[in-house]
């Protein structure tokens, strides 16, 4: 019976390694980066068949939330362009591509957590596969954790550049005619996950 115990969970341990797949962290030591910027966060990738998701975890402290309640007042916010706007924290995921003619992977969905969440998925390159997919707190955000996946068809038949890599952002973003818009955007990229050229690699 104990034999048979601790085959389970060996077995249990490898189903959890192999669906977890590769997570990776960042972590900042101020708000160099963006005062909507979480100085904490971590991403995640999971295979499926024929599609795969990312998902992006990160906590907001209070000093984020004060600084992002401003931004939605259309608050003074001097020396950036978003002086006055009412704007509301993003956080992108965009598929940047070997080949920009051939995506090879399309988002298809997004869910997160954050406050009134308002998603847009979006085709940036020649062709019909989705690069981006962007979620916007419409909400107003606390000091506490939350996340965003986006599910990915995965096309990848081995060509030589059918791989690349999906960059996670945060911005502050304002209203447009129909969506809205990144007006201010961290300078530099919160997250990247690579991946190959084929079907489930990563």
């Amino acid at each position: 019976m104990r034999k048979i115990l601790k085959k389970s969970i060996v077995l249990a341990m490898g189903m959890l390694l192999y669906f977890a797949g590769i997570a990776q962290a960042w972590s900042y030591s101020d708000y160099s980066h963006g005062s909507y910027v979480p100085k904490t966060g971590a991403s995640s990738r999971i295979n499926y068949s024929n599609w795969f998701t990312t998902s992006v975890g990160f906590t907001f402290d209070s000093y984020n939330v004060g600084k992002i309640l401003d931004y939605n007042n259309g608050g003074d916010n001097p020396g950036t362009v978003a002086d006055g706007y009412n704007a509301y924290v993003t956080l992108d995921q965009t598929a940047k591509p070997e080949n920009t003619l051939d995506l090879e992977i399309s988002a298809s969905s997004i869910v997160s957590d954050l406050p009134d969440p308002k998603y847009d998925i979006e085709i940036n390159y020649v062709g019909v596969d989705a690069d981006e997919s962007e979620v916007v707190a419409l909400g107003s955000v606390s000091a506490t954790s939350y996340f965003m996946r986006t599910a990915w068809n995965d096309y990848r038949d081995g060509g030589s550049s059918d791989g690349g890599q999906i960059q996670s952002q945060f911005a502050m973003s304002v209203k447009g005619l129909s969506d809205y818009n990144n007006i201010v955007q961290s300078d530099v990229i919160q997250d990247i996950s690579y991946y190959g050229d084929y079907l489930g690699q990563y």
